[in-house]
């Protein structure tokens, strides 16, 4: 009966051992098509779908494919109505996936919006965007509303916000960007609110500003600002209660190979490993389930690829680090088995305030987290490693 306890401390560490570094991205079957930057990239019902974009000799796309993750292998679909494009934005609402913007052939611009429909398999033309005709917006979705933010021509920058309903197939004007014209910046929503930053400026200055926008209050609220140097030609998406950045380009047209993960409750950032597939902009991505696939784009030597890439989020409790009594009235306690290194504890309240940091030591302990000073309510637990990288975090409700 001795050996139980050694042996539940040895698969535990193991599977702590797993869960850290597991997380890593691994190729998969390339774009079947003409290599290319600056594609578009959205899922619906965990499908992906990655078309348009620009390949070499000037060569502007209109093609389309659908990517299967379970037999991890693409299929040709309808191809964009109308001209190629390159440098558009896109949404996904009422399970539809909508194309807005972009260049064309000619190198006129457009504000032409096509929607998606895989039950039909077919594109629609729908109302356009009732504004200056633009490329390289951001695109996002907060429900079952798309927005649009941003964008330029050849001359001038727009910092302006539209709603899109898809049930009355129209477009709402709201509160402008808050800092100015901008485009090639990057957008995701969690919890029933969206976020905003980074990209330039027609005049080529570059921001690392981040924003938060409530559909409610239709205010923008500036959160903390991204912490790596400043980016653009850059890709972003949420998971939970995450947003991730990675790739693009830096002020000085240099290509970037780093991943980086926002928290929406702490409103902090930390870095993650640099993703296996190198240096790259222009790529396009789409998420499935918990993993984001990153597609085609341009490599560190100006090349375009086809390169398929696919990055897991593991859920943070498989590192089996138990929180009990939960919901508590006054006190939890933590298990910690074979931590591997140093770190800290963190105990934020819901409004992201920091409530608690300790410093934690490797090994296998109990750690009591008193809550007796507090009022009743949601908690986040976090534990760190000694550089703040995020190792597991979750709820602790006080009644």
């Amino acid at each position: 009966m001795k050996m139980l306890p050694k042996l539940f401390l040895l698969l535990t560490l193991v599977l702590l051992y797993v869960s850290i570094f597991a997380q890593s991205w691994t190729e998969q079957a390339p774009f079947p098509a003409l290599e290319r930057d600056d594609a578009i990239g959205f899922s619906i019902n965990n499908i992906g779908y990655v078309g348009s974009g620009v390949s070499t000799g000037g060569i502007f796309n209109k093609d389309f494919y659908s990517y299967q993750p379970l037999t991890n292998s693409w299929q040709p679909i309808d191809s964009l109505i109308g001209l190629a494009r390159q440098y558009t934005c896109s949404f996904v609402v009422k399970g539809k996936g909508y194309v807005i913007g972009g260049i064309l052939p000619d190198w006129s611009y457009t504000n032409e919006v096509q929607a998606y429909n895989p039950f039909t398999k077919h594109w629609e033309i729908v109302t356009p965007l009732p504004a200056h005709e633009r490329y390289s917006s951001v695109g996002f979705n907060i429900g079952n509303t798309g927005y649009v933010a941003g964008g330029r021509n050849q001359t001038e920058g727009f910092n302006d916000f539209w709603a899109y309903d898809p049930m009355a197939n129209s477009w709402q004007q709201k509160a402008n960007l808050p800092n100015g014209t901008r485009y090639e910046g990057i957008g995701f929503s969690i919890g029933g609110f969206g976020y905003f930053g980074l990209g330039k400026e027609v005049n080529g200055n570059c921001y690392n500003d981040f924003w938060k926008y409530s559909p409610i209050s239709n205010n923008w609220e500036r959160m903390a600002d991204f912490p790596g140097n400043i980016r653009t030609y850059t890709v972003a998406f949420a998971y939970n209660e995450y947003g991730y950045v990675y790739s693009g380009w830096d002020e000085n047209n240099v290509s970037i190979n780093e991943f980086w993960q926002y928290n929406s409750i702490t409103n902090s950032w930390i870095r993650l490993p640099n993703p296996e597939f190198g240096k790259v902009r222009g790529t396009s991505t789409f998420l499935i389930d918990n993993c984001t696939y990153m597609t085609n784009g341009k490599d560190e030597n100006n090349i375009r690829v086809n390169n398929h890439w696919k990055y897991c989020m593991t859920e943070q409790n498989e590192l089996n680090i138990t929180v009990y009594p939960n919901p508590t009235p006054n006190f939890a306690r933590i298990s910690l088995i074979n931590l591997l290194e140093a770190g800290y504890i963190k105990v934020y309240n819901s409004l992201g305030q920091l409530m608690i940091k300790d410093p934690l030591s490797a090994g296998s302990y109990f750690y009591d987290i008193h809550l007796t000073n507090s009022r009743p309510g949601i908690y986040f637990l976090q534990i760190t490693d000694p550089h703040d990288n995020l190792l597991h975090t979750s709820k602790l409700v006080k009644y």
